[in-house]
């Protein structure tokens, strides 16, 4: 069994999103806020309620995501193919985060924290 004070370790903010390189991954202006870790992304809530206060996501080649929101008690997993010759990814981070806002206004708006 892992320590839960070592999952907090891990998933923690390390970089905020502001403090990403290269640049090109610093996302919040589209309202992505995933700064990162140790080896996760971590959401760079600022410390403001809500759905994604504390989650934390892992992304693989290909399109392939984990993602927990610990405020609501939702764990997210998504597997796409990769494309085959394609070096790059099937779902980008910008893609799988929208659609796992939609995941969450579907399952739990207006209620949501």
């Amino acid at each position: 069994m892992v320590p839960a004070d070592w999952i907090k370790t891990i998933t923690s903010l390390v970089t905020p999103v502001e403090q990403l390189n290269p640049p090109t991954r610093r996302m919040y202006a589209n309202g992505y806020l995933w700064g990162f870790g140790y080896m996760w992304w971590a959401w760079d809530d600022h410390h403001s309620p809500g759905p994604f206060q504390g989650a934390y996501t892992a992304a693989w080649n290909g399109g392939e995501y984990l993602t927990v929101l610990p405020a609501i008690d939702f764990v997210v997993a998504h597997k796409a193919p990769f494309p085959e010759g394609q070096p790059q990814r099937a779902v980008s981070l910008q893609q799988y985060h929208t659609a796992l806002q939609q995941m969450l206004y579907a399952t739990c708006y207006p209620r949501c924290p």
